[in-house]
């Protein structure tokens, strides 16, 4: 009788321990994904397209803002037209007055306004004439999204841009940045699209999961 209990129990053991099992025990447990990114309170997962790819320059140095670099290559045949070299993210709070305050304007008497004379001022005051407001619609995976275009009236006509403003929230957080899309002397090309296609790619994660390790996001394929 002892002899049939410790051989059922060895089986049992067996059938533990056996791949198949093993193998369902794994798919149970989430992964976390080894690209992840940190920057300050923002945990997120963002695709590395068109030759380029994301990065935290100081993501380990207390000193220094911690600031995302989604980096685009500069010159050679993908090189966008108006994205060269790449565009900013950083982590804001989700409270209206923080989204508003980092895309720079606020809509108001349904029309947009501009924060005037510094950021967070009460006073708003009206767009320039040329400026142009346009509303750009974002959607992601598990984030709601914020965009704006304007144009730029002051300054040199050749060097005048069309800025893009954006916002990605997700829970307490979003992620915001500003870049140029067009050129308004050359306005044949427009890197919004490209600007689209990045952003939507972004996946937020639960900050209450660790990091993993990974290896520069540099050597990391790139997605087209």
């Amino acid at each position: 009788m002892k002899k049939t209990i410790i051989l059922l129990g060895l089986i049992s053991f067996v059938v533990v321990l056996s791949p198949s099992n093993a193998r369902a025990q794994d798919a149970a447990v989430p992964t976390t994904n080894r690209w992840r990114h940190v920057v300050g309170p923002c945990q997120f997962q963002i695709a590395n397209m068109f030759g380029g790819y994301f990065d935290v320059p100081h993501e380990h140095n207390d000193s220094m803002p911690q600031v995302g670099i989604y980096y685009l290559p500069e010159v050679g045949s993908k090189a966008p037209h108006v994205l060269y070299g790449g565009f900013s993210l950083d982590c804001w709070s989700s409270q209206d007055t923080d989204v508003y305050a980092a895309l720079g304007a606020k809509p108001a008497n349904g029309q947009w306004m501009r924060y005037s004379p510094s950021l967070y001022s009460p006073q708003l005051t009206p767009l320039e004439k040329g400026a142009h407001p346009q509303n750009v619609i974002l959607k992601g995976k598990n984030w709601t999204g914020i965009g704006l275009t304007i144009d730029e009236t002051t300054g040199d006509k050749e060097k005048r841009a069309r800025m893009f403003s954006f916002c990605l929230i997700h829970k307490a957080q979003a992620l915001c940045g500003s870049t140029p899309v067009v050129w308004l002397a050359d306005p044949k090309h427009n890197d919004l699209w490209m600007m689209k296609s990045i952003l939507q790619s972004v996946v937020f994660s639960d900050p209450t999961i660790p990091v993993s390790p990974s290896a520069s996001p540099a050597t990391s394929t790139s997605t087209k």
